[in-house]
């Protein structure tokens, strides 16, 4: 919310893939709660919203975009979403999205992104995190 301050343009500049709906429900609110003081544009992606919706809201004016993996993937391939403005991509509870059907969901959103800062969020470690690591994220020492 710092660095986003304010809405700017209409192309999402921050991305933040969850593993359900609830979870981005409940970002959403901590989104809401947290900047209330700006006028940042926050829309959530899943699947039990009409996809033309979701589509048309996020193509008018949207800041951060908060979904699945799975719905995401789905607006990009129906150029909902323009990804050349994001600067902030983030996997939250990355142990629970990347699952063997999200794993080449995950891996395409990566290789779409422009360069921007990538984040990680797990509770574990596992192998399908390191690859993503390994493939998609530098790690400066």
């Amino acid at each position: 919310i710092h660095k986003l301050k304010e809405a700017v343009a209409d192309v999402p500049r921050a991305m933040i893939i969850v593993p359900d709906a609830e979870t981005g429900a409940v970002l959403e609110d901590m989104f809401e709660i947290y900047g209330k003081h700006t006028n940042l544009r926050i829309h959530t992606a899943y699947e039990v919203r009409l996809i033309e919706d979701q589509r048309d809201k996020i193509y008018f004016g949207t800041d951060v975009v908060i979904g699945t993996a799975k719905q995401i993937n789905t607006l990009y391939a129906i150029s909902g979403i323009n990804v050349t403005g994001i600067q902030f991509f983030a996997l939250d509870d990355a142990h629970k999205v990347i699952k063997d059907a999200n794993q080449s969901t995950i891996e395409r959103l990566f290789e779409t992104l422009p360069k921007c800062q990538k984040v990680v969020l797990a509770d574990e470690m596992n192998n399908k995190i390191a690859r993503i690591e390994d493939q998609h994220m530098s790690t400066f020492i």
